[in-house]
């Protein structure tokens, strides 16, 4: 199963910012060499791409069962959370 388009939309633009901060920094004198071990392992975190799927008991008693849901969350995210509230 494939994350909903909006997720992978709002995983891209993480990356774009995470590239473009990286980017900053080595641009302000850094070498890629001054990035500490522990940045080092959250980026390895921030690019985590697994997708764990859901055991079938709790996908079959799930809220929310129709996909569409997050089409039309991204869409629009104010009218949709206008309509949940």
């Amino acid at each position: 199963m494939q994350a909903p388009r909006g997720l992978r939309e709002a995983l891209g633009r993480v990356a774009r910012v995470r590239e473009a901060s990286y980017d900053a920094a080595l641009g302000r004198g850094m070498e890629a060499s001054d990035v500490s071990d522990e940045q080092r392992n959250i980026e390895a975190l921030l690019s985590e791409h697994r997708v764990f799927e859901p055991p079938p008991g709790f996908a079959r008693d799930a809220v929310v069962s129709d996909p569409a849901i997050y089409g039309r969350a991204a869409a629009d995210p104010l009218a949709f959370w206008a309509e949940q509230a």
